[in-house]
């Protein structure tokens, strides 16, 4: 099992422009455990994008935290473009499904 993204974020560059960045572009950078206080943990996982075309660079990043069963996922952040609009979610993956 591992963690995928669907989904996708709309981002309007400096130059004007409307990209869409797809979930395929992300790739996990960091994850790892956080220690919260009082025994307490969560699982954080960021993923990021970078867009270079018509002369700009644009990166996005997502960011998931799950904790006892439940997941948060942050609105992403982006440096050099505005951010529009997402439905990027975290799925879970069976790696081992149709490997028969």
């Amino acid at each position: 099992m591992s963690n995928s993204l669907t989904g996708g974020v709309r981002v309007r560059a400096d130059n004007g422009k409307f990209y869409d960045i797809e979930a395929t572009d992300f790739e996990l950078a960091e994850s790892g455990r956080r220690h919260l206080g009082d025994g307490e943990y969560q699982f954080e996982r960021l993923y990021v994008a970078n867009l270079w075309t018509d002369n700009v660079n644009i990166e996005v990043r997502f960011e998931v935290a799950s904790r006892n069963g439940m997941v948060r996922a942050y609105v992403p952040t982006v440096v050099d473009a505005t951010y529009i609009e997402d439905d990027l979610e975290e799925v879970l993956v069976d790696e081992d499904e149709g490997s028969n």
